[in-house]
């Protein structure tokens, strides 16, 4: 027989919600133990996968989707606004060269062209991280950001504790 599953909202404990469920996953990593001279290092991990299945509503849900989209959004309008700098870098350094006669590009327009490359990239990621958070289950990232915040509460000194969804814990093998 199933349980009943409790629609009220985990997160904030006053509205309805749909259930929704995240993994939580105990790593404990024994440390190196030496043998004699020129010793074996020995090293076993212990894997505990917990499920957890509550209910998020869809406030809790959508102010996890806001910050995730926040987030991605400064960070993709950082990284276009130190290009457009980097390009009036070039630029200027390219029409002082043109002045005094130089075909070669100037000191800093060499180095905005270095620094061109990487934030290209990161425009790029954060423009693809922008547009995964269009779309993705909130309820779950919301329900494992409740467990990391409340077990940080109960075990301050603890960090083998990881929160995921399920969609990442069958990605990486642990749950079937």
């Amino acid at each position: 027989m199933k349980k009943p599953v409790n629609t009220t909202c985990i997160v904030c404990g006053q509205a309805e919600g749909k259930p929704c469920e995240c993994v939580t996953v105990h790593k404990i990593v024994t440390g190196h133990k030496p043998r004699r001279k020129g010793y074996t290092q020995y090293e076993t991990s212990y894997s505990n996968v917990e499920r957890h299945a509550d209910s998020v509503c869809d406030g809790c849900a959508k102010k996890q989707r806001l910050a995730d989209l926040k987030r991605a959004g400064i960070c993709l309008a950082v990284s276009v606004a130190l290009m457009i700098i980097f390009i009036l870098v070039i630029n200027a350094s390219n029409a002082k060269a043109n002045l005094s006669g130089s075909n070669t590009l100037g000191l800093w327009g060499s180095l905005a062209v270095l620094a061109l490359i990487p934030d290209s990239i990161l425009a790029v990621v954060s423009l693809v991280h922008l547009l995964s958070c269009l779309r993705g289950d909130y309820g779950s990232r919301a329900l494992g950001a409740y467990y990391v915040r409340k077990h940080r509460e109960l075990y301050p000194q603890d960090s083998g504790y990881i929160y995921m969804t399920l969609k990442k814990a069958r990605s990486e093998h642990l749950i079937n």
